[in-house]
């Protein structure tokens, strides 16, 4: 018998090793290596009266062969691939194991397995869909602690044309926002919910991928003025459709609708809503026109692409709305969140769209004082263009509030207020809420890699970028990061081959800067200074031709140890308000600077020293 000291009592060990066997030679174990190591190491350990050993870091050690530095919160490969294991004995037991005596199941929270002896009303229960297994699964509700946790699908676009793509991806995205402000609700956030965009994945696939309990999904109908909309909600534990509903609406219902679904979800989990948060739930868009409505989900559509191209395009939609109709607040945060983008992108000079972004951010809340978006914008010119780091922290921290479940507040929050100011190891922290709740953004999971490699971590920084490579090998900057981080180390051929692969992917558009920028100052270091001149050539030819970082610039001369000309292109920075130069404090390029007293007088003109 297994002793009392562990999980479960009173099942013997050869029953266990018998039904495991048994497990593994099943079609769904038998060809994942990964899958089946994890359950066996997992098993044995409990057997062997070792559960207690059976936590995150020593089965990501040992069933995953991650190195001594590895850190759970940046590689979450434990708590996805349980996750999946548990969706895969479901699976097992509903199928091929349906009739097996003993259950092996991974209860939620824990790396440990327990066995189960299953009577015969136990498998007939497990295996009709009418009659409740367990008392915490329902069939028309889930009992949950909170937060309950839950992802939004794209819905899919049914119109007879085609064309209303942007249609259904804005309804989508605004029940998104809808239900993340609901207090004991966790929603993945968009850019991670729309990489399942096209793609036909069972959900319960997605859940144990997402760490959700519930998955949203639906498709949109729209002819002319009408809107048929259908939308249904699935337990990721059971498969069980919670809730299935279809609607047939006028085009103008559209904000009711929205409401309604979100509703709908709140009411699968049982969760009760105070007066503020049924009124948070509300968009209040009941008495805007539809056509300007239509409008801004068009702008945001555009501004989701992130290009220099969309972002002028959705700026120039919003400011169309507000043309038409000067007290939609949510124009005014769309237009201040394209302005802030392209003040980040490094072709657009900042002083000519982050005022623009203040004011737009600033008129958003004026008219709406609940907005998270705007805060977070605000927020983000106040740190990177103002230096107003007090000020900045505020309008992060007024974001959250309102919007706990936002990715974009979080992450603003760590990369743009804590981590400047000191605050590393917060910042950090910070960051891994914006990555938990958009576990599948690139940008976020880059931007964790390079705040730890900032942080004078590299080799964690490289385990992070390699992850996120694997999501997508495409992503440029992942390359740009590693790179850092092999030069942090001095390993200079990996760092200029990591540099080069970055521009390869990257061309001609936004943040090139930064990659010739690390091209010249790595060269430098390596000695290739003839090489590491061509790139400070090319740098400056672009400068001379449009708007260019003048803060990467300045890096790249570091490299070659010419003060005078570092100094003199910080100061076109700081004449610019170049957003980048709230990197300064914690950037290992800048580091030979920090004896130089006109290093401190920099710091000191940002309100950083």
């Amino acid at each position: 018998m297994i002793g009392e000291g562990d999980i479960t009592v009173d099942v013997p060990r050869e029953a266990v090793r018998k039904q495991l066997d048994k497990i593994l030679a099943s079609p769904l174990f038998a060809a994942a290596e990964r899958r089946s190591l994890l359950l066996r190491s997992a098993v044995e350990y409990v057997l062997e009266g070792h559960s207690e050993r059976l936590k995150e870091y020593e089965v990501g050690r040992r069933v995953f062969g991650r190195p001594a530095s590895w850190d759970p919160r940046l590689d979450p490969i434990v708590r996805v691939q349980v996750s999946n294991l548990r969706s895969k004995l479901r699976e097992y037991y509903a199928g091929d194991g349906k009739d097996d005596p003993l259950l092996i199941e991974f209860p939620k929270g824990t790396y440990a397995p327990r066995f189960e002896r299953r009577s015969v009303l136990r498998i007939i229960k497990d295996n009709q869909p009418g009659i409740e297994a367990t008392p915490s699964v329902g069939a028309a509700s889930i009992q949950t602690r909170a937060p309950a946790t839950v992802i939004v699908l794209p819905f899919v676009d049914l119109s007879p044309g085609g064309d209303q793509e942007y249609f259904c991806d804005g309804v989508t995205e605004e029940i998104i926002n809808a239900l993340a402000k609901v207090r004991g609700m966790r929603v993945v956030a968009r850019t991670s919910a729309f990489q399942f965009k096209g793609k036909h994945v069972d959900v319960r696939l997605i859940g144990a991928q997402m760490n959700v309990q519930a998955v949203l999904e639906g498709s949109i109908r729209k002819e002319g003025d009408r809107l048929r909309v259908v939308a249904r909600v699935t337990s990721v534990d059971t498969g069980a459709v919670l809730c299935s509903t279809e609607y047939d609406r006028q085009v103008q219902d559209v904000f009711a609708l929205q409401e309604e679904i979100a509703k709908a979800l709140v009411d699968a989990f049982k969760l009760r809503l105070s007066e503020q948060q049924q009124q948070r739930l509300s968009r209040r868009h009941h008495k805007v026109d539809v056509e300007i409505y239509n409008l801004y989900l068009l702008g945001r559509y555009y501004w989701n692409r992130r290009t220099h191209e969309a972002l002028t395009k959705g700026a120039s939609t919003f400011q169309q709305i507000i043309a038409q109709d000067a007290s939609y607040a949510p124009a005014y945060a769309g237009l201040a969140d394209c302005y802030l983008l392209l003040g980040l992108s490094d072709l657009v000079a900042p002083l000519d769209v982050m005022p623009k972004a203040s004011t737009a951010a600033k008129k958003a809340l004026e008219l709406d004082d609940t907005l998270a978006e705007a805060y977070t914008s605000l927020g983000s010119v106040r740190a990177v263009f103002d230096w107003e780091w007090a000020e900045a922290r505020k309008m992060f921290q007024r974001a959250i509030h309102f919007n706990p479940s936002s990715a974009m507040a979080h992450h603003c929050y760590a990369l743009f207020s804590l981590f400047p100011t000191g605050s590393l190891r917060a910042a950090i922290d910070e960051h891994q809420e914006a990555v938990r709740l958009d576990p599948l953004s690139l940008v976020l999971n880059t931007d964790s890699a390079l705040m730890v490699c900032f942080a004078k971590r590299p080799d964690e920084a490289i385990a992070q970028c390699r992850k996120t490579i694997d999501l997508d090998p495409s992503f440029f900057r992942s390359y740009w990061v590693l790179g850092h981080a092999y030069a942090q180390k001095g390993i200079y051929p990996e760092a200029i081959q990591n540099f080069e692969k970055a521009r390869e992917l990257a061309g001609d558009t936004t943040f090139v800067a930064q990659i010739l920028s690390g091209l010249a100052h790595v060269n430098a270091l390596a000695g290739k200074r003839d090489q590491a001149r061509q790139h400070i050539h090319e740098l400056e030819s672009r400068a001379r031709q449009k708007y260019t970082s003048p803060f990467w610039v300045a890096m790249a001369y570091v490299g070659l140890d010419l003060r005078e000309q570092v100094f003199s292109w910080l100061e076109r920075a700081l004449d610019a308000r170049d957003p980048w130069l709230f990197t300064i404090p914690n950037m290992p390029l800048a580091s030979p600077l920090e004896s130089d007293r006109r290093y401190r007088s920099l710091l000191h003109r940002m309100n950083l020293a």
